[in-house]
């Protein structure tokens, strides 16, 4: 509470601020009605989904690792050929 003037102030939102459009809120007295001057409340802008991963990074790997253990599987079977 303002002790000087006895308002006691509270945010109240106008319009919510979406993606792509901003908003406003004001602050409002509770104990008389009082409302000031409203405020921007800025967009929001694309929503982060939090990943921010490298796909071709993740198939490179995949086919890296299916090389591998086909490569493995062909010597693997090679040297059996080769011992008999």
């Amino acid at each position: 509470m303002d002790k000087a003037t006895g308002h006691q102030y509270e945010w109240v939102i106008d319009k919510e601020a979406t993606e792509t459009e901003k908003g406003s809120k004001h602050e409002e007295c509770t104990v008389c009605g009082y409302k000031k001057d409203a405020v921007e409340i800025p967009a929001t802008g694309t929503p982060k989904t939090g990943d921010s991963s490298n796909m071709l990074l993740w198939g490179a790997l995949l086919l890296a690792g299916g090389l591998g253990v086909t490569g493995t599987a062909a010597y693997s079977k090679k040297r059996r050929e080769d011992a008999e």
